[in-house]
């Protein structure tokens, strides 16, 4: 058989185990996995001293475009993805106007299609009307089910739920993303709860939040050390009670995402004991930094929920360690460099940053094959990610048949990464991991059998990536 790819000698990671292998690709999909050298290929990659493991995937990820495409665009922030390591993104819902219509979800599916360098799935936000003024209960319900069913139907990743307010200026942003009303919410996930979909809380309480903002003077909230006084963690554990109380009482798939303190991972465990369907996500910035980072790069460092203390950060880390955290994701969020510097209330900044480029650079660091291991990794990035949404094993492993998403790595390399290797529109805002030194290189990123990164981005004209659908 004539291949049209051969990764040769790699330790590739398959069937949970590491084994030198061959790896032998044909029309986008693994067709061969052997031991021995007789082979044939249009093209081979060497993979001695690499691994060869399944594509890593980001499950939070926001691209700014069309509206916004100075911040990022599918090309610019999928290419950032691609040189990560990353082979498939699945985007949040915060575009402008907001994705809570079947036209708009599906205009988003055109904006990115022959657009992206690695796969993509779509979440929706709901866009439940519950309470339409002026129109009969039955009628406003059979509409919403229409529109959930709609998103299914469209295959759509999972919904993304807010439950605080939009920001004020952001409003067609978050239109139908945000559901503060529990009875609006409940009413809601029982409908989700038909698609057998996956719903992704942004859990913050939004009468706590109104609270502690009206607590603090104007002058106050020029100094960013007042993030988390703005939006202490009892805001994140209070929601995220709220809803698996809920749950206890629905039973859909709840995913919580970007945790950041130690009092909602407790909430979490102690739901999880009781039964409730409910995965967690956190992000290298809750891993790798304290409060103290605000001090350093003010605006630059503000993220919501606001990265904590000492003390969140270990029990994050020991969260990963005993399995209660199953996902990690980047929350990769590009805004301007002149956006985040020309706020003066740290309130008023915006919140997010580019992390996608950096991701799996940070946690390749963190490898030491004790507490933290290459296996941990794959796990927590591209197996959990795939089986939790729906995508797996095609997504998440490496088996014959399978789509060819694969990354290769070398873990006796260093990376030094600094904006000369790094893609996304908003790269200037990338402070948090500019100029650092890695263990680990990320030597290719293969993404449905074709090379897109191999120390840089190759053949720029093809965009191989496909969107993604747990229908599939």
């Amino acid at each position: 058989m004539l291949h049209d790819l051969i990764i040769k000698n790699g330790i590739v990671f398959t069937n949970n185990i590491f084994s030198k292998l061959n790896i032998g690709i044909l029309n986008n999909r693994v067709v061969s996995i052997y031991d021995h050298n007789n082979y044939t290929a249009k093209n081979y990659i060497d993979a001695k001293d690499c691994y060869v493991l399944p594509g890593f995937i980001d499950v939070h990820f926001h691209v700014r475009s069309p509206s916004y495409p100075e911040r990022g665009t599918v090309e610019s922030e999928t290419m950032a993805a691609a040189a990560g390591g990353i082979t498939s993104i699945f985007e949040m819902p915060i575009s402008n106007p907001c994705c809570s219509t079947i036209k708009i979800f599906n205009d988003r599916k055109k904006h990115f299609k022959g657009k992206s360098y690695v796969n993509y799935g779509l979440y929706a936000a709901p866009g439940t009307k519950y309470e339409k003024t002026g129109s009969n209960y039955d009628k406003v319900l059979e509409e919403d089910r229409d529109k959930i069913n709609s998103f299914k139907e469209a295959g759509a990743i999972g919904f993304k739920i807010f439950m605080i307010n939009p920001p004020r200026g952001r409003e067609k942003e978050f239109n139908g993303l945000s559901i503060v009303d529990e009875g609006h919410l409940f009413y809601t996930l029982k409908l989700i709860k038909n698609t057998n979909l996956v719903t992704t809380i942004h859990a913050e309480n939004d009468s706590l939040l109104k609270y502690f903002s009206n607590s603090l003077s104007e002058n106050d909230k020029k100094n960013p050390l007042v993030h988390n006084k703005l939006r202490p963690s009892i805001l994140e554990s209070y929601a995220t009670n709220s809803i698996l109380y809920l749950n206890q009482y629905i039973n859909t798939k709840i995913h919580i995402a970007h945790l950041s303190s130690e009092d909602s991972l407790k909430t979490i465990i102690n739901y999880k004991k009781l039964g409730v369907d409910v995965t967690v996500e956190t992000c290298p910035h809750y891993l790798f930094y304290n409060k103290n980072v605000l001090k350093k790069y003010g605006n630059f460092a503000k993220i919501n929920p606001p990265i904590r203390m000492n003390s969140d950060k270990t029990a994050l880390w020991n969260g990963i360690y005993n399995n209660d955290i199953e996902i990690l994701a980047s929350d990769h969020a590009g805004f301007c460099y002149d956006e985040k510097v020309n706020a003066v209330e740290i309130e008023k900044a915006p919140p997010g940053h580019p992390g996608v480029n950096s991701m799996i650079y940070t946690l390749m660091d963190k490898i030491d094959n004790k507490k933290f291991t290459l296996e941990n990794l794959i796990e927590l990035c591209s197996i959990n990610p795939a089986k939790r949404f729906g995508i797996f094993p095609n997504k998440g492993s490496i088996n014959l048949n399978n789509n060819a998403d694969i990354t290769i790595i070398n873990l006796n390399k260093t990376h030094k990464y600094s904006l000369q290797n790094q893609f996304s529109k908003a790269k200037k805002s990338d402070v948090l991991y500019t100029n650092k030194k890695y263990k680990g290189k990320i030597e290719y990123t293969i993404v449905n059998g074709d090379i897109i990164y191999n120390g840089k981005i190759i053949n720029v004209n093809n965009k191989p990536g496909k969107f993604l659908s747990p229908n599939d």
